[in-house]
């Protein structure tokens, strides 16, 4: 678990993605795994396009349901994930100092949300692997983890 006791600055930084570099970046990927039959589809309300190999690929439903929550349904019922998830470490850190499982002053970062709250997700697949929800919501956890790490600098 990081820990971070400057919690008024790391609350003013903003993260952003990363440009894309390596060969297995996600537009890459996206680019060289065309088959013939794929096609990209587009979420206006969310404002993404996805590639999706065959319209029942349910890869592509489980990324594209978590990318129109992540990036449209949550943001608008919740505000940024960074936000929301900033709120949630400090909730998280208080009821932990109050238990005597973490040291008073320091927090857990946003990105241990994302994680914690995807492991809630695992744990409910464990009892019912068939509910895509649970699926798609990890995957939605996963993305705004990312979006919320520390970056090597």
């Amino acid at each position: 678990m990081a820990v971070n006791t400057d919690y008024p600055t790391a609350l003013r930084q903003s993260t952003t993605w990363p440009e894309p570099s390596a060969p297995s970046d996600y537009a890459g990927l996206a680019q060289r795994s065309v088959q013939p039959d794929a096609a990209f589809i587009s979420n206006e309300h969310a404002g993404v396009t996805l590639l999706r190999a065959k319209a029942d690929d349910a890869r592509a439903h489980v990324l594209t349901e978590a990318a129109a929550c992540v990036l449209a349904n949550r943001q608008a019922d919740y505000g940024p994930p960074e936000d929301n998830f900033q709120r949630i470490a400090w909730i998280w850190s208080a009821w932990l100092w109050s238990r005597g499982l973490l040291p008073p002053g320091t927090f857990i970062e946003t990105y241990d949300v994302a994680v914690m709250s995807s492991g809630i997700k695992d744990a409910r697949i464990c009892e019912s692997p068939h509910k895509a929800d649970n699926w798609v919501d990890r995957a939605g956890y996963t993305a705004c983890g990312w979006q919320c790490a520390p970056k090597k600098p």
